[in-house]
């Protein structure tokens, strides 16, 4: 349990260290806020209005869910990616993990709607896979209030084990002061 809850820390605090270690051991894609920048268009041309890019987004995910053999089971958000003339479309899916957050996601360009990737959060690439089962894991957004209570109780274990360790250290230096 340790290890999962320091290993996904990694990854929410050290994104660089986790993705390269991940990646040696893994099939991973990188993240969407990592992915390249779609070519740069004129000034004149505008991005899609949101109504009009939330609608594509739709329409590209309900392609892929067909595709793909997966279930759409509400929408999460949509995103204008700045500085990449992208935008992405992010759904929970019946590939998701928990019931919090949507993770399964189409990105679209930002000003013709041509689909451009589809990330998966299970099922397509190992490393990805693992990625979210950490932070479903790290998160309590599995298995219920059960689990919720136990990731609770090793926080609490967490915090005692440090409070002690530094009470330890503490009367150690106290004493060896004295001397």
């Amino acid at each position: 349990m340790l290890l999962v809850f320091v290993w996904s820390s990694v990854f929410f605090n050290l994104n660089g260290v986790y993705t390269g270690v991940t990646k040696f051991f893994f099939d991973c894609a990188p993240p969407p806020w990592a992915w390249p920048a779609w070519p740069k268009r004129d000034d004149a041309t505008k991005p899609l209005e949101w109504e009009e890019a939330q609608a594509i987004g739709v329409k590209l995910m309900a392609e892929q869910a067909r595709a793909r053999g997966f279930e759409v089971e509400r929408a999460d958000a949509l995103y204008y990616k700045l500085g990449k003339g992208l935008i992405q479309y992010r759904v929970r899916s019946s590939l998701g993990l928990g019931d919090r957050l949507g993770m399964t996601s189409v990105l679209f360009d930002a000003y013709t709607g041509d689909f451009v990737a589809l990330s998966l959060p299970t099922g397509d690439r190992s490393g990805v896979t693992l990625t979210s089962w950490l932070a479903a894991l790290h998160m309590g957004a599995v298995f219920g209030m059960p689990y919720r209570i136990l990731v609770g109780a090793f926080g609490m274990a967490v915090v005692m084990l440090s409070a002690t360790g530094v009470y330890i250290w503490w009367k150690k230096r106290s004493s060896s002061l004295r001397r």
